[in-house]
């Protein structure tokens, strides 16, 4: 009987044992879910719950489940979770927003060139990502200077990163000057000479920041100037045949120093005269639109410069009382200053009056001071040049306060490299001249061959390849003055201009305003209408 019982009694606490483990393992638990944002719908293992966060889920067994929560405008979302009998989990989680936008990713050789989309300067440079870029076509150019700009059209989709890795093409620098064959081209790298044009012979030179115009000009008593493309064609020429004496005097006697503004149509003269009592010299700036004389010193010239210039000098009245002495001229990279001497000291001033001048020269023996005044390429320095007892010293003076530089050794024949860091340079070695490259930061010297006898300019050269194409250029209203890549061309909008093949800049000018420049991109035998903001 007792066995009889304690089996009986062992089968039900088995049973009980068993009925507990069966309820532990598969009594449902719950789940609480919560999204950011709300009203996700939510799927548990394939099935709608017909409910969306935040929610609790009840009734779920106890285990694994596979949750998608999903949300219009948002990527759907997956997690795996365990559930255990009669308890409540939650779970929390933030949708991913799907993007409208795409991407731009690109990375140059070299870094740091700007970045410009659709015609507009980004604020960013090389090598960087944009995001939220519209679905559809865009046009990048990148620009850094001495290099081709670079250009693509490319088509962005939502979500996606359109990458671009350019290698930019360095433009064709070359130093220009007269040599015994005229003028001529030399590469600073091999050292290699080439005519550029065989009777341009000239004392001082002046080109573009676009380097497209290229002006030569004179000194002395038979002064000329004259203005070519970069292939070597001339397009304007003026000459003064024989020294003009104004009735009170003055007699020209050449130019001393010639500079292009930014905008490619204004060259900055320097102009000396010889009075027969005292010597005086004034700037004068040279339109090429209206073919026309202006008077930036303050003292005005007296009457016609020479016979050849009587029709752009008419209008210039005389003040023959009013000494002047501003030499060397020099715009600066951005066209806002000029630098020059005066009475002995180089100063910068406004450039449209000479307005409140500042003296650079403070720390230099202004008796022995002399031109050229050369503005160093990011217009944050000049050089200038005081006679030693040997030969003239070279000191780049700071805007900015850097300390005082000086360069032993080269004549004021010299010119800046497109960055800045170089000098085409002749210098006296022994008894005889030689040209060549001075690098200012070791004073490392590179000889070139040539027998160098003017003032060189260097420049990045780029001339047309690759066919051209038509950029029409309209305003909203019609009749703004038109810039092509930085210089004034003379015609006002609507118009259609053809420009080599590649990236160009466009801005225009409304009552004196200029607008900020935008970027557009022309293609071989196709027109491009370009829809200039004021």
């Amino acid at each position: 009987m007792t066995r009889r019982i304690c089996l009986v009694f062992g089968t039900m606490l088995a049973a009980t044992i068993v009925a507990a483990i069966a309820i532990s393992i598969y009594a449902p638990g719950s789940l609480r879910i919560e999204s950011i944002p709300t009203g996700a719908n939510v799927t548990i293992d394939g099935k709608n719950v017909s409910q969306s966060t935040p929610c609790t889920i009840s009734g779920l067994r106890p285990g694994k489940h596979f949750l998608v929560i999903a949300k219009e405008g948002y990527h759907p979302t997956e997690r795996s979770t365990s559930i255990t009998a009669f308890r409540s989990s939650a779970l929390s989680l933030t949708l991913r927003q799907r993007l409208t936008t795409g991407s731009l990713s690109i990375t140059s050789s070299p870094q740091g060139a700007v970045v410009v989309l659709d015609g507009h300067k980004t604020g960013f440079v090389t090598p960087t990502t944009i995001d939220r870029l519209k679905p559809g076509s865009h046009i990048v150019i990148l620009q850094f200077a001495g290099y081709e700009a670079w250009s693509e059209t490319f088509s962005v989709k939502a979500e996606q990163t359109v990458a671009f890795t350019p290698e930019m093409k360095r433009l064709s620098e070359r130093i220009i000057a007269c040599e015994k064959g005229g003028t001529v081209l030399i590469d600073p790298s091999s050292g290699i000479i080439e005519s550029l044009n065989p009777d341009v012979r000239a004392d001082l030179y002046a080109v573009t920041a676009s380097g497209k115009l290229i002006a030569a000009v004179t000194e002395g008593l038979l002064s000329s100037f004259t203005i070519m493309d970069n292939t070597g064609t001339v397009l304007r020429r003026i000459d003064i045949e024989r020294p003009f004496r104004s009735k009170w005097g003055h007699m020209m006697t050449g130019f001393n120093a010639v500079s292009w503004h930014p905008d490619g149509r204004t060259l900055l003269l320097s102009v000396a005269t010889h009075p027969a009592t005292d010597a005086q010299s004034f700037l004068l700036a040279y339109d090429m639109d209206s073919d026309s004389l202006r008077a930036v010193s303050h003292y005005v010239p007296t009457g016609r410069l020479a016979d050849d210039l009587t029709r752009i000098a008419r209008g210039l009245k005389p003040q023959p009382h009013t000494k002047c002495t501003d030499s060397a001229g020099a715009y600066s990279p951005d066209g806002k200053l000029i630098a020059f001497i005066r009475d002995g000291d180089v100063y910068v001033a406004d450039a449209a009056d000479l307005g409140h001048p500042v003296v650079l020269s403070q720390q230099l023996d202004t008796a022995k001071l002399s031109g050229p005044v050369l503005w160093r390429p990011d217009g944050k320095a000049v050089l200038c040049f005081v006679q030693g007892p040997q030969q003239a010293v070279g000191y780049v003076l700071s805007l900015t306060g850097e300390k005082l530089e000086q360069l032993d050794g080269i004549l004021p024949q010299c010119a800046w490299s497109p960055d800045g860091t170089r000098l085409a340079a002749v210098r006296n070695n022994a008894s005889q001249r030689e040209f060549g490259i001075l690098e200012v930061r070791d004073r490392s010297w590179q000889r070139l061959e040539g027998e160098i006898n003017s003032r060189p300019v260097w420049a990045c050269l780029k001339k047309a390849a690759g066919g051209s194409g038509i950029l029409k250029v309209v305003t909203a209203t019609p009749g703004a003055k038109v810039f092509i890549d930085g210089e004034l061309t003379g015609k006002i909008t609507p118009f259609n201009f053809n420009l080599p093949a590649g990236a160009h800049t466009v801005s225009v000018q409304r009552k004196g305003q200029t607008s900020d420049p935008q970027s557009f991109v022309v293609i071989a035998g196709k027109t491009v209408v370009a829809q200039a903001q004021e």
